[in-house]
């Protein structure tokens, strides 16, 4: 049943939808389910019923994805039984303890979504982009509205931002129909998936076309020679000593070649480090296996917007007017530096 309600949950249903279809379908809440089990709960077991703090908190239980998190909690004194909350940072978690039952990417998601607020505007009706609607003229989230008339209902976001004293702080209160919205999001959502796969392939070309075209192999040549330069180099510092004793140097000549000899090892090997560190950069790894493009590009043929897909891809949905929307999507900074480093190798 935890697999359920993490589906659930990231699937778009609130919590307290979660409770009530749990309640409805009579299912078994965690003390009751120990105590089905033979295990002693004392008298905690007094009902079976569900309620938000629970579903709360198995969503953000970390032991379902294999950590153990201990010091949660703390007693003020050895004298006063009544704890408090320990910060996060404070716990003590250690990963991968035991088997997972959710993936950590369901979970993240779940993290996420609580961050954006409840995502259920009533009991049949959910929410799907509660949380990332975001008012351009005051910065503030709105609100899904609902008017019903007799040839259906319509549905719309509007920013209801007002001052404690009546006065409106939000000059413009935009508004925006939802099915425009939803269209104008999957839209884009859409055209980024085929940018993604359109990168990709531009990546996989330039990396083919570096490697015939001497991109990465001229640096291998670089290494090489000066791998051969660093050997003669040593390889003629050991000769000094033989040239000393034999009397083909005199003392003063010998320290003077062997400084010399230092300084061109110490630099041949400065060098090979260097170029070590500049064939890595132009591997295909560094720009073919980034977030951006694993995350969008299967979503190209998708006809539907879901809540999952909008928690994966987009961080905030600012809305201007109507016609004029802007779209904050995830993995920016990966996008644009993966361009960036595109127009780097072709140039």
């Amino acid at each position: 049943m935890v697999k359920q309600i993490f589906k659930w949950f990231v699937g778009g249903m609130s919590v307290s939808n979660i409770v009530r279809k749990l309640n409805q379908l009579g299912v078994s809440n965690p003390t009751f389910y120990k105590k089905e089990k033979g295990i002693n709960v004392g008298n905690k077991a007094t009902n079976n019923v569900w309620y938000n703090k629970t579903v709360n908190d198995i969503l953000k239980n970390e032991v379902y994805i294999g950590n153990l998190v201990q010091g949660k909690n703390k007693k003020l004194s050895y004298k006063i039984k009544k704890c408090y909350a320990v910060p996060k940072e404070e716990q003590i978690r250690v990963e991968n303890t035991h088997e997972a039952i959710i993936d950590k990417s369901t979970f993240e998601s779940a993290q996420s979504m609580f961050q954006k607020g409840g995502h259920s505007s009533s009991k049949n009706n959910t929410d799907l982009f509660s949380g990332f609607i975001v008012c351009g003229d005051c910065g503030r989230k709105m609100s899904l509205k609902t008017n019903n008339h007799s040839y259906g209902d319509y549905r719309y976001y509007r920013c209801v931002t007002n001052s404690k004293v009546g006065l409106d702080i939000c000059t413009k209160k935009p508004s925006i129909r939802v099915d425009a919205l939803e269209k104008a999001v999957l839209n884009y959502i859409q055209n980024m998936a085929k940018i993604a796969v359109d990168l990709e392939t531009a990546i996989k070309e330039l990396n083919s076309k570096a490697n015939e075209n001497n991109g990465s192999s001229s640096l291998k040549r670089s290494l090489k020679k000066r791998e051969d330069d660093l050997a003669k180099a040593e390889k003629e510092k050991m000769e000094l000593f033989s040239s000393l004793s034999e009397g083909i140097l005199t003392k003063e000549e010998y320290f003077e070649h062997k400084e010399f000899y230092n300084q061109k090892i110490e630099d041949l090997k400065a060098a090979i480090e260097q170029t070590r560190k500049d064939i890595d950069s132009v591997s295909a790894e560094d720009i073919e296996n980034n977030e951006f493009v694993e995350h969008f590009k299967k979503y190209g043929k998708v006809d539907k917007l879901t809540r999952p897909m909008l928690n994966e891809l987009v961080d905030s949905i600012v809305i201007f007017d109507r016609n004029n929307i802007e779209i904050n999507f995830k993995f920016q900074d990966v996008f644009q530096n993966t361009i960036a480093l595109l127009e780097a190798r072709e140039q």
